[in-house]
């Protein structure tokens, strides 16, 4: 035998602490609503930054290509000569160096000029310290075959093409190379090929100071590596090789963003926080006077609860007398008034006794006193029981009473028979109360599935039907569809309301059908593990 607790009795439940719910919402709110701006606030910093930084890649990008560009510019026009042309073929060392090699010498407008004659010996050219006659071997020999490869096809090759980084006496330079040859054309039967080039190289370093007012570059330096944070653009050389790098502190305009903001922002949200915390308090406040209000509610409905209960003991105990005496009063010679009035005391006696039983049973369920009894039981036994009962009734109120219950017939199941007995009592018998014309109709059905059977107890009758609207009001305690004083049927507005409660701690429930003017179906279903018939049954049969 097994005891089921009624479903919101759990021990300990007590009030909803609606407080310190309303206090940690408050706090809650605030703390995400800081969270929120102060996220967006550094993801818009934080995007002004990667957009600064890459802004300041790609000028500092196009500082070096001007660079370039510009000492392309130079070596073109040291190179497309005719004077120059000629002094080259003719090796005038004097005039060469007279008017380009001291633009390396003396006027510094370039640090490096190297010029090549093909098949007329070695390279040769000025740096700062040259002699005037110039000096052989200033370019390794690798770096200056590399630089006499690089295409020159006229106004169609680029900066990109003609111009190159380079690392010379351990730090980066850039190249520039053009042929030297005639302003007008191309001497008669020459090929590109056999005309003489000419290499400008630069020092990056003498750049720099240049390239950062340009750029506005803060902190530019060349570097082999650069630090963690630094903006930087990669040096690659004619092998396609990274020679070094050029890295700067970059922009943070985030940082400004952020000091611009912090005032504002941080005056809004003390502002915020603060009405928070009044708002919170009055809140709380009241919160704590609905609790309070819900205890007392809660003793008082449970005092209530109690009292009830204690008074239906304590009336029906006199009841029982009254109705043990009005049988003994059957008993005895009576002429007919007598035995009318004594119908009357036991029709009183009965209702008063079904009232003081079902608010028992209310009470009972309220406190979580009324335990399910969990036992072998057979449905079809008890709605034979039930059929046998209510066919009487309504045989005295002149209506029809079918039923069938055939599909339950052998079915034994694990539950409380006392609570399905009362819950199809209350449904047959509001079923027979309420109908004055037509006929009260029971069916029974059964689905099983494994170890569990689904009864399904399906009432109809013709009686007056019910509103839609009032469906669920019908379940509420003490609630009479006709409730005014003069109405013509009995009762308490209990039936339902216990049977539904029963029907729910039984894990099942209780569903209304119904039309004004026509009738109305009321279904009871209920799923129970099928058991076995106890063995004193089975002895009795």
């Amino acid at each position: 035998m097994l005891r089921v607790t009624p479903r919101g009795s759990a021990e300990g439940g007590g009030p909803l602490s609606l407080s310190r719910r309303l206090v940690a919402f408050h706090v809650g709110g605030v703390a995400l609503l800081l969270l929120v701006v102060l996220a967006s606030v550094l993801w818009v910093s934080s995007e002004h930054n990667k957009l600064a930084r890459v802004s300041s890649e790609n000028l500092v990008s196009a500082g070096l290509t001007s660079l370039r560009t510009r000492a392309l510019t130079l070596v073109r026009d040291y190179s497309i000569w005719d004077e120059g042309f000629d002094a080259v073929v003719e090796n005038d060392r004097v005039w060469l160096y007279e008017n380009i090699g001291v633009s390396v010498t003396d006027i510094r407008t370039f640090d490096l000029v190297t010029i090549d004659m093909p098949g007329h010996g070695p390279a040769y050219g000025w740096t700062e310290n040259s002699p005037p006659e110039g000096e052989t071997g200033l370019l390794p020999p690798d770096m200056l075959q590399a630089l006499l490869a690089l295409p020159d096809d006229g106004d169609v090759a680029t900066t990109e093409t003609r111009t190159r980084f380079g690392m010379l006496n351990g730090e980066p330079w850039y190249f520039a190379v053009s042929y030297v040859r005639p302003v007008e054309k191309f001497p008669s039967g020459a090929s590109a090929k056999s005309l003489p080039r000419q290499i400008h190289g630069q020092r990056l370093s003498d750049d720099l100071e240049q390239l950062r007012e340009n750029t506005l570059a803060d902190k530019l330096h060349l570097t082999d590596a650069p630090a963690a944070g630094e903006a930087s653009v990669a040096l690659v050389d004619l092998n396609n090789q990274t020679i070094g790098y050029l890295a700067w502190a970059p922009p943070r305009p985030g940082a400004s963003i952020l000091r611009r903001v912090a005032l504002p922002l941080g005056f809004a949200l003390t502002i915020v926080t603060l009405i928070s915390a009044i708002s919170s308090r009055y809140a709380v406040r009241s919160a704590r006077r609905l609790e309070q209000a819900l205890v007392d509610a809660t003793v008082a409905d449970r005092s209530k609860t109690e009292f009830l209960s204690n008074v239906s003991h304590e009336l029906r105990t006199p009841m029982n007398g009254i109705l043990g005496v009005a049988q003994l009063l059957q008993t005895t010679d009576l002429d007919n008034e007598q035995r009318e009035l004594l119908g009357i005391l036991f029709s009183s006696a009965n209702t008063q006794m079904s009232l003081i039983s079902d608010l028992l049973d209310l009470s009972r369920i309220e406190i979580g006193s009324r335990h399910l009894i969990v036992e072998p039981f057979q449905p079809a036994a008890v709605l034979k029981d039930l059929v046998d009962m209510m066919r009487l009734a309504a045989t005295r109120r002149r209506i029809g009473f079918e039923a069938d219950w055939r599909a339950l017939d052998g079915l034994t199941v694990l539950g409380d028979e006392r609570a399905f007995r009362q819950i199809v009592t209350n449904l047959l018998g509001n079923a027979v109360k309420f109908t004055d014309r037509g006929g009260v109709d029971l069916r029974a059905t059964t689905s099983r599935a494994d170890t569990r059977a689904e009864i399904t107890v399906r009432v109809e009758d013709t009686g007056p039907g019910i509103p839609k609207a009032m469906f669920d009001k019908i379940f509420d305690r003490f609630y009479q569809v006709d409730g005014s004083s003069t109405r013509s049927k009995e009762g308490t507005g209990l039936g339902l309301a216990i049977s539904r409660e029963l029907a729910g701690m039984m894990g099942g429930r209780i569903t209304v059908e119904s039309e004004v003017g026509v009738g109305s179906v009321f279904s009871l279903v209920v799923e129970l593990d099928v058991g076995a018939i106890p063995q004193r049954t089975r002895d009795a049969a």
